[in-house]
Parts: structure tokens; sequence; C-alpha cells
């Protein structure tokens, strides 16, 4: 008779992330610290609108946002490209498609300013002068709404 062997435990593969998982969730960390600098900031820059009570002003928005989508998100984004990888035990599938999600959204977003009307380039067209002159009866006060008027060439 003949000794049968005791089955032996399957193989558990080691969690760790891969290498390239850890050098991209370390960008985003680092972004993300920036992002918290320049949002604490932002927060001293903004304190006397806050004082005031001025909660829906533009600046405080944008520093707001520093912390949210800057700060937060990015946190998370980088938690998740090392957590991830060990989570489900395989290296990221697209590593290249994160890099680039990571330079796309890492920079941030910048909305053009509005400028006034009278900074536009180009000559003033009929539209625009017949506008001036319905500002110009009215005092140099603007209209509330861009109501069409009279438009006539000249």
């Amino acid at each position: 008779m003949t000794a049968m062997a005791a089955p032996r435990a399957p193989a558990t593969p080691a969690l760790t992330p891969a290498t390239g998982s850890i050098r991209l969730a370390a960008q985003h960390f680092v972004a993300a610290t920036f992002y918290l600098v320049a949002g604490s900031a932002g927060l001293l820059w903004i304190a006397p609108e806050l004082a005031a009570g001025a909660y829906l002003s533009p600046r405080v928005g944008g520093v707001t946002h520093l912390f949210t989508l800057g700060w937060l998100t990015t946190m998370i984004f980088g938690a998740l490209t090392q957590l991830l990888p060990v989570a489900l035990g395989a290296p990221l599938r697209y590593p290249r498609v994160a890099e680039a999600s990571f330079w796309t959204f890492a920079p941030g977003g910048r909305r053009p300013r509005h400028r006034h009307r009278d900074q536009h380039a180009g000559p003033p067209g009929p539209r625009r002068a017949a506008g001036r002159r319905r500002e110009a009866a009215r005092g140099g006060k603007p209209s509330p709404l861009p109501l069409p008027g009279p438009e006539t060439a000249t």
C-alpha cells in the first residue's frame, strides 16, 4: 500500500501592485498635494469674502473646486490606481489610458473669462452699433436683456 500525500494548498499570489501603478499613484498624490496647498492659499485669499457671507462668489466656488476636484478627486484616483491592482490581483489593463487620463485631469481646465463687449476683437458691426445707440438713449445704462432692436446698416 502506498501512502498518499496530503493535498497542497494552492499557492496564493503575492498581493503587490504593479510597479507602473505605484508610479502613477505617486503622480496623483503629488498633484493632490499641490491642489491642497493651492486650495489652502486660496482659502486665505477668500477669507474676507467668507466672513462677509459671500458664499456664492466665483472665487469661493473656484477654491471649493480646488479642494473637491483637485485634492479629493485626485487622491481618490491615486488610491484607486494603487489599490485596485492589489484587490483584483491583476495589473492595470490599460496603463497608458490611465496615464493619459492623469495628464488630462491634473492640469485642470480654465474657462475663458467673459470679456466686456467693447473688448472683442474686430470692427463694430451694425448690431453692436445699434446696441450702443440704445444704451446711449437710456443714459448709458445697458439693457437688462439682450432685446433685438431696429438694426440698420450704416
